[in-house]
């Protein structure tokens, strides 16, 4: 079958002939993607790696290929130039979406050496019954030079929202770390949380800051009494205690609970009210050790502490931890046997991914390639002996 250039969103429905967001993110296969970019283009976004500059090109999927897309350099302590992460925009310079998406994210997978980290996270959260993107693997061509394997996640976008909400007219934000950030109360300016902490990706223009100090101030100056109702008007208590027990289980270093403040979370506000939610967000550092103490830093979150002062949230959290043992499984479980699925899609493409690092930096394919598999099989020994550490940990907790 011949390649078919699709343009405008009208279009190319009538394009893909068939084929559906499914299918560009099934985790049943190894994808490539191919992009075409002036190399005047790919050499300034290479050079000016850390700007957020775009360029124009045209992506190729299948037999499916769309022009005028925008592309940048994305990450923040995960961005090359020697192997770029990047966001790809369909509709940067005109009104067209790709399979109903209007973003695509291909990460790089330098801070992940066995490069699943990301893809597992995202299996256990949905598993969990929480948000959290669609992921698959992709080998990367740009101007027909192999770039390596990447993960190709969705967006965390309007269309994203309506998946899972049904909605999308809320407020959507991403999360802005600071060092020793800890869901502290800053005052009442919204200007201390908007957007230099909670940068608004939906409703730019009224970002309602204002409900955010208000969240804070209830976390932080609430009475011991008046706490389980008030905070219960601004997040979903039980949703969030979820997802830490998620955070927990995967020994997530990056995370809500990291040792440098919290990072890595969206957070979205519904529509019609004050009530938010706490969303999925890079997991490429979790699955850090075996024996990672469940909530490690728990007792320096404000949020955390008071919520874990709560006798019934506190058992409801501990449940959710034993579930999320239960749901990842031991030897044969449900993340070892998706370590293994995972390694058989991607081993050869990996070991062919000269752009690889190593822990120490950029280092020969063979190093690249010995690094690889020796994380591949820590991932192996994690999915069959972190439930029960866990157990283990949280009997002692009690």
């Amino acid at each position: 079958m011949g390649r078919r250039i699709c343009g405008l969103a009208v279009v190319f429905a009538a394009c893909a002939f068939g084929q559906t967001a499914e299918d560009f993110f099934s985790d049943k296969v190894l994808h490539d993607i191919r992009i075409t970019i002036h190399p005047k283009d790919w050499n300034a976004l290479v050079e000016n790696y850390l700007d957020n500059t775009y360029y124009p090109a045209t992506l190729e999927w299948r037999d499916l290929v769309i022009e005028n897309v925008g592309i940048r350099s994305k990450g923040r302590t995960s961005r090359r130039a020697t192997k770029p992460g990047l966001r790809v925009d369909f509709n940067r310079y005109e009104e067209q979406e790709f399979l109903g998406l209007k973003a695509v994210l291909l990460d790089n997978n330098v801070s992940d050496f066995g490069m699943m980290r990301e893809r597992l996270a995202s299996i256990l959260w949905r598993e969990m019954g929480l948000p959290a993107p669609r992921e698959t693997h992709a080998r990367l061509f740009v101007n027909g030079k192999y770039m390596g394997v990447y993960t190709l996640l969705e967006d965390t976008d309007k269309r994203y929202l309506r998946q899972w909400f049904k909605e999308d007219s809320g407020w959507l934000y991403e999360f802005v770390h600071r060092d020793s950030y800890r869901f502290e109360y800053l005052g009442s300016d919204p200007e201390a949380y908007v957007p230099v902490l909670f940068k608004p990706e939906t409703n730019e223009s009224h970002p309602e800051g204002e409900v955010i100090a208000e969240m804070l101030r209830v976390i932080n100056q609430s009475s011991d009494q008046d706490f389980p109702k008030a905070i219960e008007e601004y997040l979903d208590v039980k949703a969030f205690l979820t997802h830490m027990a998620a955070e927990s289980y995967v020994a997530e270093w990056d995370g809500i609970l990291s040792d440098a403040g919290v990072n890595n979370l969206y957070f979205y506000r519904f529509s019609g009210g004050k009530r938010g939610m706490v969303l999925f967000k890079d997991k490429d550092l979790s699955f850090n050790g075996i024996e990672y103490e469940v909530l490690k830093n728990a007792g320096n979150n404000v949020l955390m502490r008071r919520l874990m002062a709560v006798p019934d949230w506190k058992a409801f959290l501990y449940d959710e931890i034993r579930r999320a043992a239960a749901l990842a499984g031991a030897t044969d479980g449900l993340l070892d046997q998706q370590v293994q699925v995972i390694y058989g899609q991607i081993r050869e493409a990996a070991l062919a991914d000269e752009l690889k690092e190593c822990s120490n930096g950029v280092c020969p394919v063979y190093e690249s390639n010995a690094e690889f598999e020796r994380h591949v099989e820590f991932l192996r020994d994690f999915a069959r002996k972190r439930a029960d550490e866990v157990v283990r940990q949280l009997g002692l907790m009690q």
